[in-house]
């Protein structure tokens, strides 16, 4: 029995790691068999241009190999030069084109992230300053019941002191 290849897992991304994973595997071991064979063109044909792109960025023959392998020579020559279009564009025609560039990208994907950092930092503090003012809102409650009942305690030995002596306040004035 042959071991599953990483293609083959059902839920495989097209994240920049899995696409690295992919072509390291394809590049060491290639396809192993004919269920591994039709995984790899059901993978191939999920993944988007751009996935297809980062692909050929990192492994420019390894990516072309994968891509005759699952969709043949002509599939794989319409498919690169379709992307190799893409690939050339200069980033005045993306910004022209209406796409913002990897770099501009990742610096507001960091901004975001910073600021979902300070915001969740933030949080964390108001919640802890909560959980202590509630944790001395408790001790001063259990401190009150404790006096009101030392009150009540010391109103009634003061009321048998004065029933002893014979002088009972007359509440009903």
């Amino acid at each position: 029995m042959q071991e599953m290849q990483l293609w083959q897992s059902e839920y495989l991304g097209e994240d920049k790691d899995t696409l690295k994973k992919v072509l390291r595997v394809f590049r060491s071991d290639g396809v192993q068999g004919i269920e591994s064979q039709k995984a790899l063109e059901n993978y191939v044909k999920r993944l988007s241009n751009y996935a297809l792109r980062e692909m050929y960025e990192m492994d420019e023959e390894a990516a072309l190999q994968m891509l005759v392998d699952s969709i043949g020579v002509l599939g794989a020559f319409h498919k690169y030069t379709l992307l190799a279009g893409c690939i050339s564009m200069s980033t005045k025609e993306i910004s022209d084109a209406g796409w913002i560039s990897q770099e501009d990208y990742a610096e507001v994907t960091a901004k975001y992230e910073e600021r979902i950092r300070a915001a969740n930092k933030e949080r964390d503090s108001a919640l802890s300053s909560l959980s202590k003012l509630l944790g001395k809102d408790t001790h001063t409650q259990e401190e009150i019941t404790k006096l009101k009942s030392a009150l009540m305690q010391y109103k009634s030995d003061l009321y048998d002191f004065y029933a002893q002596a014979g002088r009972v306040p007359n509440y009903e004035q």
